[in-house]
């Protein structure tokens, strides 16, 4: 009898194991039950393949498993992720920081050219693994109109997790995101956080002129995929520079410099522009570049000066850090609409006078971006000594 009584507290206690085993995750209309991080990941990837539709990631279902599951903050996702590809506008990323204390995931279900992101913030403190999302935090409290922090925009686009040691000891995070306002207008944002026994806080970690700031940022337009635009080493921040204004891209422009900073242990602090290495030294007075081409044996480029005219300088068999063959100031510039029932498609010159010499660089721009057409005309008189021209599609 003591034996059989044995028997069945024991087959009690494993199948009250195995309930405990078995967690579920819903949003609503579906419900899955998992035994594992792994198991719920195959049957997160079976509701997509029974879903069968494009942008049918299962964004609720995936933010309560992690938000409820600690055991996620060390699971890789691998096959999610690939599985992911095919129904996001943009990739699944998970990006964990090197000592493992703080996690991101990102995703992109809604936008196209607009980066329309959700995200899930994961960190490890004294206390524990803690996690928000922005498929259910809310960012303004209705009852006392005020905006609430919503630690999951952390997350919103991150491709990026650098650790910066202070001399104190304390290690801030650096995370690096990226948003899209469409497909011409593009960003990369740096933004520092500290880990505390209370949660996870902004963290002042850049000055500027006196100014401390938790982020900095790099605008361009037009913009490809994300690249690391802005270089964070333990020593220095690097940061192109942008200027707003007429160009053949429109918007924001890289200027060919950068904004420096140094780091003094506790902060990465703003020294002032650093001029290129890839430009003749007496030419980096400049506002911003409006093109450069290399149509050997020639470069020439275009910049936009502080007084708002532009200026020509060419070389021919030599580098851009050489002396040029010649430099061309008080340029104008001419802007021609092609048709007249598509004003996305003109012509853009720029015109330069040397005494009975004139020098022409002009251009056709299309949807803003599109550059094509590009011609380089030198003329004495009416006569053209030169034509260079660019023709690639």
């Amino acid at each position: 009898m003591k034996k059989y009584i044995s028997l069945l507290l024991a087959l009690f206690t494993i199948s009250a194991a195995a309930q405990d085993l078995t967690r579920s995750i819903t949003d609503g209309e579906t419900t899955i039950q998992y035994s594992s991080i792994a198991d719920a990941e195959n049957k997160l990837i079976e509701y997509i393949n029974n879903m069968d539709s494009y942008s049918s990631f299962p964004s609720k279902l995936f933010s309560e498993l992690v938000v409820n599951d600690e055991r996620c903050f060390t699971y890789n996702f691998e096959r999610l992720i690939e599985r992911a590809r095919d129904v996001t506008v943009r990739p699944l990323r998970v990006v964990t920081s090197d000592d493992g204390n703080l996690r991101l995931y990102t995703w992109d279900v809604d936008g196209g050219t607009m980066s329309c992101y959700s995200g899930i913030v994961s960190y490890r403190n004294q206390k524990g693994i803690f996690s928000h999302t922005s498929e259910t935090d809310n960012s303004w409290n209705y009852e006392t109109a005020e905006e609430v922090p919503n630690y999951a925009d952390i997350a919103c686009g991150a491709f990026e997790i650098k650790r910066i040691k202070l001399s104190n000891g304390k290690h801030i995070y650096a995370v690096f995101t990226h948003s899209s306002g469409s497909s011409i207008m593009q960003m990369t944002v740096v933004e520092a956080y500290a880990i505390t026994e209370s949660g996870i806080e902004q963290y002042n970690l850049f000055r500027n002129n006196g100014e401390e700031t938790n982020s900095v940022l790099f605008y361009r337009d037009p913009s490809g995929s994300f690249p690391i635009d802005i270089i964070l080493t333990d020593e220095e921040l690097i940061i192109p520079e942008t200027m707003e204004g007429d160009n053949p891209f429109g918007g924001d422009r890289i200027t060919g410099r950068i904004l420096h900073y140094r780091f003094n242990g506790e902060t990465f602090e703003y020294t002032g522009i650093s001029y290129p290495d890839g430009l003749y030294k007496d030419l980096c007075d400049f506002q911003y570049n409006v093109i450069i081409s290399y149509q050997e044996p020639w470069i020439f480029r275009i910049d936009k000066m502080p007084d708002d005219s532009y200026r020509y300088a060419s070389w021919k068999n030599k580098k851009d850090t050489d002396v040029p063959n010649i430099v061309l100031n008080g340029g104008t510039y001419t802007s021609t609409v092609l048709d007249e029932s598509d004003s996305n498609a003109k012509e853009e010159k720029y015109t330069f006078q040397n005494h009975d010499y004139t020098y022409e660089v002009s251009w056709i721009v299309e949807y803003f971006t599109y550059i094509h057409s590009l011609k380089v005309v030198v003329k004495h008189g009416d006569e053209v000594l030169l034509t260079i021209t660019d023709d690639k599609e």
